[in-house]
């Protein structure tokens, strides 16, 4: 699959979108296929270097933290959740990586999107 990662700590030129391991998800998670992903400024500091003390310098590193996308897979424990449903969440700081085509993560930090609108 597709992703962005950077290989040190820098200005936007350090972003490389380039090929990563598709990630599979254990019994208490789900695989979610991205469909949006933002920038936001704390996306912007961990790039920069400006949070090493939570990121860390093993690199590579990925940044994306808000994130709606639709689910493709479940953990054989989760029992909320639905290949399908439609999702939208946000990872802490030092897991990022919803600037890529799929992610793990467990239900705790996504919630389910409901279509309230009708066609007239």
């Amino acid at each position: 699959m597709k992703g962005v990662i950077f290989n040190e700590y820098g200005s936007p030129d350090v972003l490389e979108y380039t090929e990563v391991t598709k990630p599979s998800p254990t019994a208490k998670q789900l695989l979610i296929k991205i469909l949006a992903s933002s920038v936001n400024p704390l996306d912007c500091k961990i790039r920069r270097g400006m949070l090493k003390i939570i990121t860390g310098k093993n690199f590579p590193l990925y940044l994306g933290h808000d994130f709606s996308g639709e689910v493709v897979e479940i953990g054989e424990k989760i029992a909320n959740f639905q290949p399908g449903d439609q999702v939208y969440g946000f990872f802490n700081p030092a897991s990022g990586k919803a600037y890529g085509e799929y992610i793990v993560i467990t239900p705790q930090c996504i919630r389910r999107l409901y279509s309230k609108w009708k066609a007239i």
